[in-house]
């Protein structure tokens, strides 16, 4: 039975299952063998060396996959390493089924100095009448960064357009290989194969000036990148800029050469070509917009589904793999839904569902659209080595369509292209509260009436619930925070259905969200506990003693950092004191709260959106060591104390060089002192 905190939502499950096979993959039940020249592929094998046609390992990462109607191949793009970073250039291989995959060879070659201008055949003839050849040597020459090629086709000038991050010193005579440059650029072809000509690079759109700027002073900045081309032909960028803080969507024009919001004059040169603007005119919500400022989002994908449009991205961790999420909108421009992690472990052998099965996404390749046939992809970048342990490798799986907007990842080590055909979605109701009492036991239902999208009548079904792959016991719910309960449909092929439930302590006095951002989550859980609460609408603050109920975060030395689109385990506050031993921000980031004598419980939340794995502190509440705290997945930790003084002091104290930092703090209300008789 639901405790009495519990506050029923009915709750309406809308996904899409279809039953029909898309034709140009095969199905197949048996496991690839071991990969060699004359075998052949039937299944795909995440995180597994994956060879061509030739057996020699495919080298195309931050890659970009697209279906070329002329031709009725696919085609993959990616970055071309060789064993070694930066890249070489741009890889393209071809295939009918998406498992199987020829080299073609170099789609964007890189120049190796000025000289091939005149002396190699083929870039001379490729770049032949170009007065522009030393742009084009100082973004494309061997050395500089070439990241995330993506191409598609324009139906207008019947060229294929690709477009990828372009990186290196701002001074391209420098060797040094850093991200200075942060521009996108872009090449053209008359084959999906290529080659392709290089034309040049650009800065992007800008933060408004009514907005807030993550890194004022640069505008423009543009790396990780993707491309999304819809159903009217319209395309978009979409980008990683503000040094990586906020993520970018800009229009991009007819001829894909460049973003709208550049060509507001409709300047031409003398070939009738656009030319961009002497000053920026971009106009924000129309051309352009920014999407969760300051989350630190990056690696963008744009699919759509079902008139939906679906964003996944990853945190900005460099190599190291992180939470990857994925935001939803009814529109390209937004509003985006708060962010949610899609993966999901469904066995303990399964990897880490918080760190996207040690990958990083790089696309979603449209199979069918209308059957709800879709495949993740992403890099497990080996810590950026490309040659040791088998060098980077790729880690391809069915995208599975839930309960509304909702979509979930899961882990299979080998699958078919059959898999696919059942990851469109059902219909159900389902009666399920969304905010539970910390401790409460779910009374849960063995079957649900689901009616699947093709069918006109709905079915009794069995559904086994489970949370992180467990079973329910009676401790499940027993630290606040957000919970995916998830529901398994075994006469459905396993279809999990997936649902957000929110736990929160009774009594709770004060509910701080570090950095003081009003989340959905935050609000949601906010609203229910109000009644009890002595900080409502004010998520975090300063600790100011004239205050009539003094609470908040202790000196001047700390910051916020994590953005509203977020959710509580993705925003925070930390001490500001540079990551260094002895900082003269000390070692301690306090808060303090004002609370009647009594017994409460403390909750403190922590995970590190930055997933430093040196980052060390001890928790202190009241003077005293309670634990040495673990920083990620979003842990929870809870403690009693009894106060006598008026008083509860929490302190995250950095027992290494990196800051301390904390993401909730929740004081529940244990028990009183007896009043006079």
């Amino acid at each position: 039975m639901l405790k009495r905190f519990c506050k029923p939502l009915l709750l309406c499950l809308v996904a899409a299952l279809g039953f029909v096979h898309f034709a140009p993959l095969p199905s197949a039940s048996a496991e690839s063998k071991s990969t060699g020249v004359s075998t052949v592929r039937t299944s795909f094998t995440p995180n597994q060396i994956w060879a061509d046609t030739s057996g020699n390992p495919i080298d195309a990462h931050g890659a970009g996959v697209m279906f070329d109607e002329k031709t009725q191949k696919y085609y993959w793009y990616g970055e071309y390493h060789q064993g070694a970073w930066p890249a070489a250039g741009v890889r393209v291989y071809s295939s009918a089924d998406l498992l199987n995959w020829k080299d073609e060879g170099m789609a964007l070659r890189m120049v190796k100095s000025l000289d091939d201008f005149t002396d190699d055949p083929l870039i001379s003839e490729l770049y032949e009448g170009r007065t522009d050849t030393y742009n084009v040597w100082a973004d494309i020459r061997v050395g500089r960064i070439i990241e995330r090629p993506k191409v598609i086709y324009n139906e207008k000038t019947q060229k294929y357009v690709m477009w990828a991050h372009i990186d290196g010193d701002k001074n391209p005579e420098n060797n040094a290989q850093n991200y200075g440059k942060a521009q996108a650029g872009y090449a053209i072809s008359d084959s999906p194969t290529g080659p392709f000509v290089y034309q040049r690079s650009y800065r992007m759109d800008q933060c408004p000036s009514d907005q807030v700027d993550y890194q004022p002073g640069n505008p423009g900045m543009a790396r990780d990148m993707n491309l999304f081309k819809d159903d009217d032909g319209t395309a978009y960028l979409i980008y990683s800029s503000e040094e990586n803080r906020t993520m970018y969507i800009s229009k991009l024009l007819d001829d894909y050469s460049d973003v709208v919001g550049w060509h507001k004059d409709g300047n031409v040169d003398e070939h009738g070509n656009p030319v961009r603007d002497t000053t920026y005119k971009g106009v924000y919500g129309e051309d352009y917009v920014r999407v969760f400022p300051g989350g630190l989002r990056e690696a963008p994908a744009v699919f759509k589904y079902n008139g939906k449009y679906y964003l996944l991205t990853s945190g900005a961790t460099g190599w190291s793999p992180n939470e990857n999420m994925f935001s939803v909108a009814d529109h390209i421009f937004g509003p985006w839904s708060a962010l949610k992690n899609p993966f999901v472990r469904t066995s303990s052998s399964d990897p880490d569902p918080a760190k996207a099965f040690n990958s990083q996404t790089t696309n979603v390749i449209p199979v069918d659209p209308e059957r709800g046939k879709f495949i993740y992809m992403g890099d497990n970048w080996n810590g950026g080595n490309f040659s040791a342990n088998g060098g980077a490798k790729y880690v391809w799986l069915p995208i599975e369509f839930g309960q509304g907007t909702d979509i979930s990842i899961k882990w299979y080590g080998s699958w078919t292209p059959d898999v696919l055909d059942r990851m469109g979605g059902v219909e159900a109701e389902v009666d399920l509260p969304q905010v539970i009492e910390t401790g409460t036991l779910l009374n849960l239902p063995s079957e649900i009436e689901v009616t699947p999208h093709a069918a006109s009548a709905s079915v009794t079904t069995p559904v086994v619930w489970t949370v992180g792959g467990q079973p329910l016991a009676d401790d499940t719910f027993a630290l606040p925070g957000i919970y995916t309960l998830q529901a398994m449909l075994p006469e459905f092929g396993g279809k999990t259905l997936q649902f957000s439930l929110y736990a929160v302590p009774a009594q709770t006095i004060y509910f701080v969200n570090s950095g003081g951002q009003k989340t959905s989550d935050y609000l949601l859980m906010a609203a229910y506990l109000e009644p009890a609460l002595l900080n409502k609408d004010t998520p975090d603050q300063a600790y100011d003693a004239g205050d009539p109920v003094p609470w908040g975060y202790v000196g001047t030395v700390s910051r916020p950092a994590g953005a509203e689109s977020g959710d509580i385990f993705t925003t925070l506050r930390y001490l500001n004191g540079g990551n260094v031993v002895n900082s003269p921000a000390g070692t301690d980031l306090t808060y303090k709260f004002t609370v009647e004598n009594g017994t409460y419980t403390v909750y403190t939340g922590f995970n590190d959106i930055w997933r430093n794995g040196t980052r060390k502190a001890d928790l202190y509440i009241n003077g005293k060591k309670k634990t040495a705290i673990t920083f990620t997945s979003n842990r929870v930790y809870s403690h009693g104390v009894d106060v006598t003084d008026g008083t509860i002091e929490i302190t995250v104290r950095n027992t290494a060089a990196q800051d301390p930092l904390i993401n909730l703090i929740m004081i529940a209300r244990d028990t009183l002192p007896a009043g006079p008789n």
